[in-house]
């Protein structure tokens, strides 16, 4: 593992890693579900810790994808992937805002 790591620089593993604690941050927030009505203080921390990490994941998301354009400008073509792995959660949050605007209001 440390040999594929080390040939990707510090922006391309923060992108990595924004990535896999949003999907940590969506799992939590599933997992904490079945203590809705059981034990409650679990899932209200819980949930304000998945919701605190979502929304500040999607922020980090946004300014490394800017770090990664500003870095590698020359060669945006090759570096196209990883800025498209780091912008996941910003499109995630936008997606979602997207499909809320259009729902019909009954």
């Amino acid at each position: 593992m440390k040999i594929i790591l080390k040939n990707i620089n510090s922006t391309r593993k923060r992108g990595l890693l924004i990535v896999l604690i949003w999907l940590f941050s969506m799992t939590l927030s599933y997992l904490v579900e079945p203590f809705r009505g059981r034990i409650i203080w679990i899932y209200q921390y819980g949930k304000m810790i998945s919701l605190l990490m979502f929304l500040g994941l999607i922020f980090s998301s946004l300014l490394n994808t800017i770090f990664l354009i500003s870095e590698n400008k020359p060669d945006s073509k090759n570096n196209l992937i990883w800025i498209f792995i780091s912008t996941i959660p910003f499109l995630y949050f936008v997606f979602i805002l997207f499909m809320i605007a259009i729902k019909p209001a009954y």
